[in-house]
């Protein structure tokens, strides 16, 4: 049976100090109680309010934890876009993005850049996917090392991200 999704509303609270935090609030059937993250990847706020409570009181449950939203929202690192020019870390070391016009798309490595022949519009795409390539291909290879030292295998090694899959947060 699929899920319906959750109508989404937003609403300000002032941190201290100065300041807001925008939040979306999602109203929830399995919620027991109200519920303050910072989505990981995009640092947006999320309230989750059950139906057994009100907005009210879901707002006001954010605005009493103002104080730690404000401490894990400056915590969070910048957002680092993948477009021509970023600097992102590759294998350990800075990276610059460079975006090129060649006559095949691709991801290459050469020195201190991270090469991407590709539209501007398919940059980004191209790059998370080249870097969850690595991530595999590293991961596999260190995979490999542990099973061996246990005398064990490993069926298969996934890389995605599982934060929008249910119960994989919880």
């Amino acid at each position: 049976m699929a899920r319906m999704a959750a109508t989404l509303q937003t609403a300000c609270v002032a941190l201290p100090g100065g300041g807001e935090a925008a939040l979306n609030i999602r109203r929830s059937k399995r919620a027991r109680r109200v519920a303050l993250r910072i989505v990981p990847g995009s640092g947006e706020v999320e309230l989750v309010v059950p139906l057994t409570a009100t907005l009210k009181q879901g707002i006001a449950f954010a605005r009493e934890k103002s104080s730690w939203l404000k401490t894990h929202l400056s915590t969070l690192p910048p957002p680092v876009p993948f477009e021509d020019g970023a600097i992102i870390p590759v294998q350990d070391q800075p990276r610059r993005i460079h975006r090129t016009d060649e006559l095949f798309r691709g991801v290459w490595l050469t020195g201190e850049e991270l090469k991407v022949a590709a539209s501007p519009d398919r940059l980004a795409g191209d790059v998370q996917r080249w870097l969850k390539e690595r991530a595999r291909e590293e991961l596999t290879c260190r995979a490999d090392e542990k099973s061996a030292l246990l005398r064990r295998g490993f069926r298969r090694l996934t890389v995605r991200d599982t934060s929008s899959r249910w119960g994989s947060c919880s």
